[in-house]
């Protein structure tokens, strides 16, 4: 992940890209998501998908998060994992994972704060 935000922040660098307004990167990662959503074949998914995550990592650039979001990851990774109940996932009628008993919000504070 390390390799991909030193290219955004050239990409940045060259195009003189400096603080993207969160409603302008808002509205980018909007239109790449409609890109997925109407996506016809795997090309033009990973497309979609590569440029979310571009605009994505720029996002972690401007939030000064480059060393951070791993670990970040990691304590989201940890605090899904928690939603499983008694051995049973738990699911809305859509698909969705929902939260058991046993859910602990992710501790991103202590993150932050190391």
């Amino acid at each position: 992940m390390k390799k991909q935000i030193e290219q955004v922040k050239e990409f940045n660098k060259v195009f003189g890209v400096k603080d993207v307004s969160p409603r302008l990167r808002h509205d980018m990662i909007n239109e790449e998501l409609y890109e997925y959503y109407v996506a016809e074949n795997e090309v033009e998914e990973a497309d979609a998908i590569g440029d979310m995550l571009y605009l994505l990592f720029g996002a972690v650039i401007d939030a000064g998060l480059e060393d951070k979001i791993e670990p970040i990851l990691d304590e989201i990774h940890r605090s899904n994992m928690s939603k499983i109940e008694d051995g049973v996932v738990l699911r809305r009628a859509d698909g969705k994972v929902l939260k058991g008993k046993n859910y602990f919000k992710p501790n991103i504070n202590a993150i932050l704060n190391k």
